[in-house]
């Protein structure tokens, strides 16, 4: 049996897991934002990883779907929780990515190839339109200006 089965057996097992998930509250949404996010950035660093082991000469964007779910999961999250669920997300990703680089040592990053440029960009879109969703509606009620 591999790591994630392990991992979903045992979260499978805790009893508040369990209460929570029968309530549908929204920890619970925003448990599977997390979730479906780092699994995103985990299976779009692996997808990097072999694709650059297993290429010369980079045709890059392997892992572009993954890309668009971590943009999806993180507007989701914002979207459930609001700034809550960015900070959910975006910390250990950054943390994670950063002691990456640090371990590579001055090795300079690759060339962004344009295809993984787009998936950023589409990426974005899918970000926006939560944080739209939630933001607007949110400065609407609270009465807060631009200028104020």
């Amino acid at each position: 049996m591999g790591r994630g089965a392990w991992a979903a057996l045992i979260l499978a097992s805790t009893p508040n897991f369990l209460r929570q998930a029968r309530t549908a509250e929204m920890e619970m949404l925003l448990s599977l934002t997390v979730a479906a996010a780092f699994l995103a950035v985990t299976h779009r660093r692996s997808s990097h990883w072999s694709q650059a082991e297993s290429s010369s000469a980079g045709s890059g964007g392997g892992g572009g779907p993954w890309l668009l779910l971590f943009y999806f999961a993180l507007g989701a999250g914002f979207l459930i929780k609001g700034p809550v669920g960015a900070l959910q997300i975006l910390p250990p990703v950054w943390f994670w990515l950063w002691s990456e680089k640090r371990r590579a040592g001055p090795k300079h990053a690759p060339e962004a190839d344009p295809q993984t440029v787009l998936f950023h960009a589409l990426g974005l879109l899918l970000l926006l339109g939560p944080l739209l969703a939630w933001g607007l509606p949110f400065l609407q009620r609270s009465g807060y200006a631009w200028n104020d």
